[in-house]
């Protein structure tokens, strides 16, 4: 393996919940198993692949077809980053939930302390609007988790492209250099051999 190489990562796929799960992990490869390339980086030499008869374990096509990681980088970035957005805005309309109700509260406290008579008429509702409070504020704080996490794999994401972007790049130009060396050429004989079917015309 080539000095400077990322680290690798474990990723998983939990959109739903903690989004794009990376961690650390150990061995080779571990990171691109969720692409289907178990093995690849054991197996990746950059030097074989220019060579007309690539010795390396996977054939061209393989390879061409490992490239499809390349785009996903940037869309897992992204999937994190609208995640981001989307757990602000729910925690802001919670919050704003959470606000209307103690000041509904707030409100009948004071209409209690007023007036004892309305005890029996506003004690079922302000029972009730209690538990919604409690609720919202419940949820509030599981988002406030879940915007914590967000943050936290966005941090690991952006770290992981950082340090990812280097060895793709060295892939991008092993990728051009199999394409070019599967594209049809016109006449793959020797100049020699050109130059005798000329004179004999």
């Amino acid at each position: 393996m080539d000095d400077g190489l990322p680290k690798v990562y474990s990723l998983g796929d939990d959109i739903g919940g903690n989004l794009i799960d990376l961690q650390e992990g150990a061995g080779g490869g571990h990171w691109l198993e969720s692409y289907g390339l178990q093995g690849f980086q054991e197996d990746y030499n950059p030097s074989e692949f220019g060579d007309p008869e690539p010795s390396n374990k996977r054939n061209a096509t393989q390879n061409i077809a490992q490239n499809l990681l390349l785009t996903d980088l940037p869309a897992v970035l992204q999937t994190h980053e609208e995640g981001l957005g989307d757990a602000s805005e729910a925690i802001s309309v919670l919050k704003n939930k959470v606000e209307a109700h103690e000041n509904i509260i707030r409100a009948f406290d004071e209409t209690f302390k007023s007036s004892s008579r309305l005890n029996f008429d506003l004690g079922p509702k302000l029972e009730e609007l209690s538990k919604d409070l409690k609720e919202f504020k419940n949820e509030l704080a599981e988002m406030n988790r879940r915007m914590a996490t967000i943050e936290m794999d966005l941090k690991i994401t952006e770290q992981f492209c950082k340090e990812t972007s280097p060895y793709l790049n060295k892939v991008r130009e092993d990728i051009t250099k199999i394409q070019k060396f599967l594209s049809p050429r016109p006449n793959r004989e020797p100049k020699n051999v050109q130059q005798m079917r000329k004179a004999t015309k």
